[in-house]
């Protein structure tokens, strides 16, 4: 047999041209699939509910019109939740790196990105596991911004002001004035203009004495009539605002002396009230529910 040999053709410029056309469309079809992959990803995760207590309320999509779901333990929170705890109500979370955040009841929070939660109104209380946690945990406020430094601390968000009382170790503070640190033992008043006020923490003081536990244990001694009875009605689960921006100015600076309270908060705070010339009275409901009461002159 004989062998018949073959000679190899050319290849021609278009050819080349037509498959170079063809892997850089394949290409490009490949870097489109992977961009539209990444864009439909859906919101990252924020934190894990760990304990519930009472009712409390997921909106997503920053209060877009969807029906609020009961959250339960081992729920998934996201960017762009919306946390509204009820009356009563308290909701334990935990952080991918350990840390725990305790939101009060009447609290309403949203997850505006993986590390800043924005606290409307009401009270959180933070807890890092050691004080070298690095977990880029951001309280947002309309008076500011607070940023742990390793340690344990509370925020309470109401109309005229917010209030960071610090248990251990150190946070720090961003209003539109300046930076300020603040250290254990202490708090911090945060004013709408951006003013910062700090003083030495009262006894038994700060929101872990009645967030944590079924025991309450509310400290009065040299603190505001205004810090005490927001922090009050926290606990009852209400909402409390004043009649006038002056009487929230006095209550401001009016200063209380006793032992704490063990007591119902709610009971509390009317026994508070009676050696004042200052009355709570029922006001409605906001619009998600919450029970409101208004401070007055008797």
């Amino acid at each position: 047999m004989a062998w018949r040999g073959t000679r190899r053709q050319p290849v021609r410029p278009t050819h080349l041209l037509l498959a170079f056309a063809l892997l850089l469309a394949t290409a490009l079809g490949s870097t489109q699939w992977l961009t539209h992959a990444h864009l439909v990803r859906g919101p990252e995760p924020t934190a894990q509910v760990a304990g519930v207590v009472g009712v409390s309320l997921r909106i997503g999509d920053n209060g877009a019109a969807r029906p609020p779901v009961i959250l339960a333990e081992h729920s998934t929170l996201k960017v762009g939740d919306v946390l509204q705890t009820r009356p009563g109500a308290r909701l334990s979370l935990r952080r991918p790196g350990g840390l725990s955040i305790q939101i009060g009841p009447a609290t309403e929070a949203i997850w505006d990105s993986p590390d800043d939660l924005r606290v409307l109104r009401g009270v959180v209380y933070i807890e890092t596991e050691s004080p070298a946690s690095r977990d880029p945990l951001v309280i947002v406020t309309h008076a500011g911004r607070i940023r742990h430094v390793g340690t344990r601390f509370g925020v309470q968000v109401s109309d005229q002001l917010v209030r960071v009382t610090v248990r251990d170790g150190l946070v720090r503070i961003s209003a539109a004035r300046h930076e300020q640190d603040l250290g254990a033992g202490h708090q911090g008043l945060l004013r709408a203009d951006g003013a910062i006020e700090s003083s030495p923490l009262a006894t038994d003081a700060g929101p872990w004495n009645w967030m944590q536990g079924e025991a309450t244990r509310f400290a009065i001694e040299g603190r505001s009539l205004h810090d005490v009875a927001t922090e009050l009605a926290a606990a009852s689960g209400h909402a409390l605002g004043w009649s006038t921006t002056n009487l929230a100015r006095d209550a401001a600076d009016l200063k209380l002396h006793g032992p704490a309270l063990d007591m119902d908060p709610r009971a509390a705070l009317d026994a508070i009230l009676m050696t004042t010339r200052f009355a709570a009275r029922d006001a409605g409901r906001d619009t998600d529910g919450t029970a409101r009461l208004e401070v007055v002159l008797r």
